[in-house]
């Protein structure tokens, strides 16, 4: 099920994210953050961050090309769905 704040980031431009979902793509690591304000209510924002290693340190980029990001949503989006279907079973037992 999604946890929302369960890690909260901060970005460089002071923004902060709550990261709600994770998959792994092609051995690569991918986030869905969703921007939360500094009440830390979450907003209808959304944005999907490539993890990326370098030099031993964690970078994370929100640069990715249109075909990838298409693909993630899809991926996201199932992902919400099931989590959604599981709600609503444990709703109605």
């Amino acid at each position: 099920m999604i946890e929302f704040l369960k890690k909260v980031i901060t970005l460089d431009d002071g923004t902060k994210w709550s990261i709600c979902d994770k998959t792994m793509q092609d051995g690569n690591i991918y986030y869905l953050g969703l921007k939360i304000d500094e009440n830390y209510e979450v907003s209808d924002e959304s944005k999907i961050f490539k993890r990326v290693e370098k030099n031993g340190k964690v970078y994370l980029t929100s640069k990715l090309d249109s075909n990838t990001l298409k693909y993630l949503v899809a991926i996201f989006l199932n992902n919400f769905n099931n989590n959604s279907d599981e709600v609503v079973r444990s709703i109605n037992r």
